[in-house]
């Protein structure tokens, strides 16, 4: 898969538009976001481009390939892709070296391509010593990594994400986003819906819904720049922290840090204005 295109794309539940005219073009590998307040759409055109959702109108193509319009509807399951739901969506009766294993035992794959699989995901999201565990034993963030092991176990070249870190704690939500971080650094595409501007922030595209159409859209310099400052405001939205606390020192009379949009960029901002070696190995 080199892209996904989203052309024209309008969703109704009976007399309710909550996606109107939606165009987007996403290319291979790149890290996409789509924020925006609660209600604007933005789950909705996620469940349309994995398949769960049918498009009223519009269509969507991975490379040159129809997957949903008005005459063709391909399937979850045969588009290629993983998604992972904002619920864990974990078999609670399964331990987690099953869960893992349960999409490939259903495509019956060889018993040892499986062990091996399952155990590269399991290593990959730091749960290999809790393989024999049910998910009630495990935290809330470990069982997203459960789920997430899954789906990485079919190596989807599109992964689409329900607000991915909501609900973990600062350390797991390092975790998890070093896991995606370097899954995209690998050429897996990544659509990700979230609230968290931090993680909007390191994206490639961000696109802002607002009641169903898109407000903004463009490179995190562009959708967070001081221009649309009070357009994001008057969403609910409000611009990253780290930008956010550098605006604030600017208005209090200091020396400008420039538009720092995560943490490593304030840190080496205020080290270069500080004449202060930044410290290795940040995390946000």
């Amino acid at each position: 898969m080199s892209s996904v295109t989203i052309q024209n794309v309008t969703k109704s539940f009976g007399n309710t538009v909550v996606l109107e005219n939606f165009d987007a073009v996403f290319q291979n590998g790149e890290f996409i976001t789509l924020l925006g307040p609660s209600g604007c759409g933005k789950t909705t055109m996620l469940r349309i481009i994995a398949g769960f959702e049918k498009p009223t109108s519009g269509c969507v193509k991975f490379d040159d390939r129809v997957v949903s319009s008005d005459k063709v509807f391909i399937p979850p399951e045969k588009r290629d892709i993983g998604m992972v739901f904002q619920s864990y969506a974990v078999w609670p009766h399964m331990t987690v070296f099953d869960n893992v294993a349960y999409p490939l035992r259903i495509k019956k794959m060889d018993k040892d391509v499986i062990q091996k699989k399952v155990d590269r995901v399991l290593a990959m999201v730091h749960l290999t010593q809790y393989a024999q565990r049910i998910p009630s034993q495990l935290s809330g963030g470990q069982q997203r990594l459960c789920a997430l092991a899954g789906i990485l176990a079919m190596k989807p070249n599109l992964l689409v994400l329900d607000e991915p870190t909501a609900g973990l704690d600062p350390r797991g939500r390092r975790k998890l986003r070093r896991i995606l971080d370097g899954l995209n650094a690998a050429g897996t595409t990544l659509v990700e819906v979230t609230h968290a501007m931090e993680d909007a922030a390191r994206a490639d595209l961000v696109t802002v819904l607002d009641g169903g159409r898109v407000a903004l859209a463009g490179t995190p310099d562009k959708v967070f720049s001081a221009e649309n400052a009070e357009k994001l405001h008057d969403m609910g939205l409000g611009t990253p922290h780290p930008l956010a606390f550098a605006r604030a020192l600017e208005d209090a009379g200091c020396d400008p840090l420039g538009d720092p949009l995560t943490n490593e960029a304030l840190a080496d901002a205020i080290a270069d204005a500080t004449s202060v070696p930044a410290a290795n190995g940040r995390d946000e």
